[in-house]
């Protein structure tokens, strides 16, 4: 009878403890997130004075993605996207045509003085991340002459406008010379 006396008050004490410590631990986590004040954490007002700063291991909590990661980074994902979009325009530049020559090739034969004028630019589907718009146009009056649909998937690339269908599927013609 006395020992199950001393386990129970063992087991009092025990419990005491825990949910002593469970509440000091949530009113500073509830103080180090700024709903109760700094001075109602018994936890923080014991480390006020210490060198141990409570603040430095919450507040990653706090940072903003570019404090967090750091501009470097930041600038390598900006370098990494473009190598990325470059990388999808050369392959629409050379994907093969039913007549043996790539998208680039005939687009040249049949623009051979404007080809080196010529601006690619890509933007990505809204809904769809692995598909990408891809147009061709003169920068003097920003009309776009060609514009496709590039699946970075299937490795497919589709015409979206009549222009661009007819460049894909109409074998590429030697102009005549007007007399």
């Amino acid at each position: 009878m006395i020992r199950r006396r001393n386990t129970s008050i063992l087991k009092a004490i025990i419990y005491l403890f825990l949910y002593l410590f469970l509440l000091i631990g949530s009113i500073a986590v509830l103080a180090q997130k700024g709903i109760i004040p700094l001075q109602f954490s018994p936890l923080h007002s014991l480390l006020k004075d210490k060198s141990f700063n409570l603040q430095k291991y919450y507040s990653f909590q706090h940072k903003t993605p570019k404090e967090e990661v750091g501009d470097s980074v930041l600038e390598d994902f900006k370098v990494a996207k473009q190598m990325g979009e470059n990388i999808i325009i050369k392959d629409v530049k050379e994907y093969n045509l039913v007549e043996g020559i790539t998208l680039e090739e005939k687009i040249k034969l049949i623009h051979p003085t404007d080809f080196d004028k010529l601006q690619w630019e890509i933007s990505q589907f809204p809904d769809d991340f692995a598909r990408y718009f891809i147009s061709v146009y003169l920068p003097d009056n920003n009309k776009v002459k060609y514009l496709f649909v590039y699946n970075s998937v299937t490795y497919t690339v589709e015409a979206t406008n009549a222009d661009t269908n007819n460049l894909m599927t109409l074998p590429y013609q030697i102009p005549t010379e007007q007399k």
